[in-house]
Order: C-alpha cells, then sequence, then structure tokens
C-alpha cells in the first residue's frame, strides 16, 4: 500500500491512476515508459497508482523504481493471470482499487489515464471511474508518426476529457424517478451542483431547488413550499431532460399561496367570520386528502391511514365552519351546542379558557344538526356521511386519539386497492366541501405530485 507523504498546507492531493500494457517489446523506452511519463508529469500530480497485468508487471516496476516518483507511485497488479481480457474482472478489481483509495483520501481529485493495457482493462477503468465518480480522463496519442505508423517519440499529445456531462445526464434519470416516487429530499444529494460542467449548471441548480419546493408541499409545509416557489431560479434555456412534466404552473403556485395563508389555529368565534372560512379551508382538506392518497401510491401505508384520519377530521372542522361553529373554540352557550351535549351527557373539555370539540364529537354535532334542519342541502349534510363512513371499518377510526394508544396496524401490500378506495370514498364528501363546480379543477391542482402514475 502507498504510504502517501505530507503535503504543504496550500497543497491539494492529486492522484493519477495509469494502466500499464506490454508496449514495443523491442522499443520499451519509446513506446511505452516515455509516453507514461509524460502523461505523469502534466498535471502536477502528487501520487500515481499503475495498474499493470501480470505480464507486464514487470514494465510498471521500472517507472515505480525511478527516482523522479520514487515514495509517490504504487503498483497495483490484477489479481489473476489473463485478467486483461476479462472486462468484468477488471472491473471489479478497478473498482475496489478505487473506492479504497477513496475511502483513505476522500478529498483527493482523481484522474485515469486509460491509454496502456488491453481494450478491457481500458473499458474496465473507465467504466469504474465513472462508478466511483471521477470526471477527468486521459490518453496519449500522437498525431505525428514514422513510417511504420509508431508515434515518434517526444511528439505525444496528452489528450484529456471530462466525464462529467454524460455522468450528470444519467444522474438525471435518477433524479426523475426520485420526483415519481416522492423522494425529493434525496434529490440535491444525487446532483451535486460542485462537480456539474457548467453548461448543465443552471438546470442542475432549477432541478435542486424544484425538489425543494415538492419536499415542502408533500410535507405539507405550506409555508416554506410558498418560499420556494416565489424563489425558483429562472426555468433554463434549452433541453430541461424531461424535467419540463414537473415544473408547476402559476395557477399551482396560487393555490400554494392560499393555503400557506390559512392559520394553523382559528380563534374566531362569530359565526359571520366563520362561515367564510369554509371555502377557504377547503382546498387545505383536498390537498391533505391528495397527499394521503399518493402514500398509498407508494405503499407508506400506515402513513396514509393517519392522513385519511386527519382529513376526516378536517372535514368535521370545516363543516362546522360552515354552521358557524369552531371546533377549537366552541361557543360558551349555544341553544343547539347546548341541547347535544345534554342529549349525549356530554361535556366538552376546556384548554386555555376555550371549549374544544374532538373528532368524533364533531360529527355526532353535525348528525344532530343535519336532523334539526330539515331545510339543509342533502350534498351539504356531512355529519351523515363522515359516520357512515368511519363506521364502514377502522381505516378511518382507528386513531381516536394516537398511535400509541391503538398500536401499530400494518397494512400490507395486498391493501392498496382497499385503500384507494376509502380514499375514493372520502374524496366523495371532499367533493360536496369543496363544490361539485370546483372540485376537478381543484383536484387537478392538488395531486400534481401524483408523478407515480
Amino acid at each position: 500500500m502507498l504510504s502517501f507523504f505530507k503535503l504543504e498546507n496550500d497543497m491539494k492531493e492529486r492522484i493519477l491512476f495509469l494502466t500499464v500494457g506490454t508496449g514495443d517489446k523491442n522499443k520499451l523506452e519509446d513506446s511505452l515508459f516515455a509516453p507514461i511519463r509524460k502523461s505523469m508529469r502534466d498535471g502536477d500530480f502528487t501520487h500515481f497508482i499503475l495498474f499493470p497485468s501480470w505480464v507486464t508487471g514487470r514494465n510498471a516496476s521500472v517507472i515505480c523504481g525511478e527516482q523522479e516518483f520514487r515514495g509517490r507511485v504504487e503498483c497495483r497488479k490484477l489479481s489473476e493471470k489473463g485478467m486483461e481480457n476479462d472486462a468484468d474482472a477488471c472491473f471489479a478489481f478497478f473498482d475496489k482499487s478505487i473506492r479504497a483509495v477513496r475511502r483513505q483520501h476522500p478529498d483527493a481529485s482523481m484522474t485515469i489515464d486509460l491509454t496502456r493495457g488491453t481494450k478491457a482493462m481500458s473499458a474496465a477503468i473507465y467504466a469504474a471511474g465513472v462508478r466511483n465518480a471521477i470526471f477527468d480522463y486521459r490518453y496519449i496519442y500522437s498525431e505525428q508518426r514514422d513510417a511504420m505508423g509508431r508515434a515518434i517519440v517526444g511528439m505525444e499529445i496528452v489528450g484529456k476529457f471530462n466525464a462529467a456531462y454524460g455522468l450528470y445526464l444519467s444522474l438525471f434519470d435518477q433524479a426523475r424517478e426520485l420526483f415519481r416516487s416522492g423522494q425529493f429530499a434525496a434529490v440535491p444529494q444525487v446532483l451535486p451542483i460542485e462537480n456539474a460542467p457548467a453548461e448543465l449548471r443552471p438546470l442542475v441548480k432549477y432541478v435542486n431547488h424544484l425538489a425543494g419546493f415538492f419536499e415542502a408541499w408533500d410535507a405539507l409545509d405550506y409555508q416554506n413550499a410558498a418560499f420556494r416557489y416565489k424563489n425558483l431560479p429562472p426555468r433554463p434555456e434549452g433541453d430541461l431532460q424531461g424535467f419540463d412534466r414537473f415544473i408547476p404552473s402559476p395557477e399551482i403556485g396560487k393555490l400554494i399561496d392560499n393555503m400557506a395563508a390559512f392559520p394553523d389555529t382559528i380563534e374566531i368565534t362569530a359565526p359571520a367570520r366563520l362561515k367564510p372560512l369554509a371555502n377557504y379551508a377547503a382546498p387545505v382538506v383536498y390537498d391533505l386528502w391528495a397527499n394521503g392518497r399518493r402514500r398509498v401510491l407508494r405503499h407508506q401505508f400506515e402513513d396514509a391511514m393517519l392522513r385519511a384520519y386527519r382529513v376526516t377530521e378536517m372535514i368535521a372542522q370545516v363543516a362546522l365552519f360552515s354552521r358557524g361553529y369552531n371546533g377549537e373554540n366552541m361557543p360558551q352557550h349555544d341553544d343547539d351546542l347546548d341541547s347535544f351535549l345534554m342529549s349525549k351527557g356530554l361535556t366538552l373539555p376546556v384548554r386555555n379558557g376555550r371549549k374544544l370539540m374532538e373528532r368524533q364529537n364533531a360529527i355526532e354535532f353535525l348528525k344532530f344538526l343535519d336532523n334539526a334542519a330539515t331545510n339543509w342541502p342533502e350534498h351539504r349534510r356531512f355529519g351523515k356521511k363522515l359516520s357512515e363512513l368511519t363506521k364502514a371499518d377502522d381505516y378511518f377510526s382507528k386513531r381516536n386519539h394516537s398511535i400509541l394508544v391503538h398500536g401499530f396496524v400494518k397494512k400490507n401490500n395486498k391493501k392498496e386497492q382497499e385503500l384507494l378506495k376509502r380514499f375514493a370514498e372520502v374524496e366523495a364528501i371532499v367533493t360536496c366541501l369543496v363544490g361539485r363546480a370546483n372540485a376537478p379543477q381543484l383536484r387537478k391542482l392538488v395531486t400534481f405530485p401524483e408523478f407515480a402514475k
């Protein structure tokens, strides 16, 4: 193992990996050693690792023993005879070696010279380099040759190319899959802007910001999502590598702004001020429904069930708004409320001087109001609808107080269609809540992040 010498504080480790071939056995100096030295001298490298085969190990040892490179060069011979013609075996060997060096020297810059060795070795070391995020490659060539077609000694040229562009195109493919699966937080890790080629940096920056927007929206953090939407970089020109389908419309930006403006806590109790809140809160309910449905599509069934419970709770809260009640601050005296509580033998809990009405009591109170108001439209009788839904099975009633009280109920993959059916039943109620005229367009907006389907 090469023992790297201590560098000056302002020096960065620069490592050059080189494959070693046979060269012309009659002219090893001209055909092999001189070109290798030229590559090693070009680039201010601090360390060198040579990869010879069993056949070319002696050639590599000549370079290792030269005074100019002594102490800075290591030979790592292929582990088996004949491996130089097996691209898969070479890849495994190079990949393991490069990863070992990367672990020891994570901050070093790395370059690969794939000129010498067999074609299998050249192909394998390039693949291993790309796999380990090495972007800089080089090869030795010459435009001037002798009568025999051989490169003229001293006239060799160090050709260089950067693999970052091609690599980042493949990383864009991975990032699109992360978008489709809802793994937005992982996108900047897959698409680091530090190593991106200059021509792709605007798109990398845009995609990472876009992922941050969807991450916030998917987490129901509307304030952060609104901020990120307003601060999206300008849309890059040219090929968007398939990300144009993920760009949110101005209508989505407006929806996010409206949901961000909805308060977390509502203290008002005046019916005239509460009733308009029902329309204001309806998009939040629909978005929470869509959020839960996405969890089903991603097979996050426990999370989906928790959101299903929360959706029914919010429907009850918003339905109370439409009736002039605030579940977080119920009136101290109200004829209908007093009659309901007396008929049920209930006393509402009080927190910070406010009467609170939890979900199940809210549903029962809505049913009470539905029965009392004979002229109330049938499609607005949410007490009856919610009561029938929550009694159907345990999907929407299992979380009355907390997950710890009721335990963890795991739903396996066979439950996907059953859960989707339940979410369809909830959507029918949500549609009534937001209004059938508004529902199609609002559904289109809140399901926009449903990239899985």
